[in-house]
């Protein structure tokens, strides 16, 4: 059986489709877990309308603690062997749990991923443009946390199905405030666990395009909370201790990719030189960057020189030049349209 986990916040305008497209499942085993983390709409009015429709929908209400907080709570409730979790604004296509259900039967495998298309007023925006042949699969444990921790693609808790008996004992309340990245934690708990992986080719998850939902909503308090998160990654794979020097890199220089992106992003953000200034020096002073990205070399020179201002704090020439890199390429992208 599949417990569908759906976090539900101020979500009326898309909840109903979210919903309709689990009890339009070809395979029907499945429980339905509705949490509302304290809306201000009628969307647990919505949930509580579903529970009355069907058995299989328990709806829950709680304060409001954001989207991590909701998930594991509607988890701990799951009565299902397989956990798939579900954004309210979201929804699956009708085959997803038939053959994903196949996969957990048919293949050794503990946890299942899958693809998705973006939409937005019922039409395909884009979909991942992934080259992808056929379903592969990875037993390794380095090699399955290499292919995770070095793409965001595979951070999603939206974009698996994993068996409920890897679920562990983390306790997760120091970063029910993380607004980025969060979805990355609980995966490392899941595949710690986990046999194998299966990384399917089929697209079943249509994420919708809500310019209100958290992940679309990048603001420079965002960043106020550091790199908590990537603290914590670094910190599971060395007590994993699965990495070889090579893997250590791989991952590293990603992580200085990511790092370079967040200073580019903070530079232009519309904000006092002081806000961007004090986030600017704490990320400087963190152990993240003196002990793990400081003496990162990338191919790419322009991250080189950026973080080697960063480094020597000279923040402000960091922030002009980001600024001339950022006006290029907006110039460079206009004339590639016109």
């Amino acid at each position: 059986m599949f417990s569908i986990c759906i976090p539900v916040y101020n979500a009326i305008k898309y909840l109903a489709e979210c919903v309709d497209s689990v009890l339009n499942q070809s395979y029907q085993n499945f429980e339905i877990i509705l949490v509302d983390d304290g809306s201000t709409d009628e969307s647990f009015h919505l949930c509580q309308e579903y529970e009355k429709k069907d058995s299989r929908i328990t709806a829950f209400t709680k304060r409001n603690e954001g989207q991590l907080a909701t998930r594991l709570f509607a988890i701990n409730k799951a009565k299902g062997d397989i956990i798939l979790c579900l954004d309210s604004d979201d929804y699956l296509d009708s085959k997803t749990l038939e053959v994903i259900n196949n996969y957990f039967e048919n293949d050794k495998c503990d946890v299942v991923y899958f693809r998705w298309r973006r939409v937005a007023d019922g039409k395909i925006v884009a979909s991942d443009n992934r080259n992808i042949e056929g379903n592969s699969f990875l037993y390794d444990k380095s090699a399955i946390y290499l292919k995770v921790v070095s793409d965001n693609y595979y951070n999603s808790m939206c974009l698996k199905a994993f068996r409920k008996k890897l679920l562990d004992e983390q306790k997760y309340e120091i970063f029910y405030g993380t607004r980025f990245g969060e979805d990355l934690i609980q995966t490392l708990g899941i595949l710690r666990h986990a046999r194998g992986v299966l990384f399917s080719s089929h697209i079943f998850y249509n994420y919708r395009i809500n310019p209100l939902s958290v992940s679309q909503s990048v603001s420079l308090d965002s960043y106020k909370e550091g790199d908590i998160v990537r603290e914590y990654v670094r910190d599971f794979l060395i007590r994993e201790d699965v990495f070889s020097k090579d893997d250590w890199e791989v991952y590293r220089t990603y992580c200085a990719s990511l790092f370079f992106r967040d200073l580019m992003t903070i530079a232009n953000m519309k904000a006092r030189w002081l806000e961007k200034k004090e986030i600017f020096d704490n990320k400087n002073r963190s152990n993240y960057f003196k002990c793990f990205l400081c003496d990162c070399k990338s191919s790419n020179n322009l991250k080189n020189i950026f973080l080697c201002l960063f480094k020597r704090r000279k923040f402000f020439i960091l922030f002009i030049l980001s600024r001339i890199t950022n006006g290029t390429m907006v110039v460079k992208n206009f004339f590639k349209q016109v």
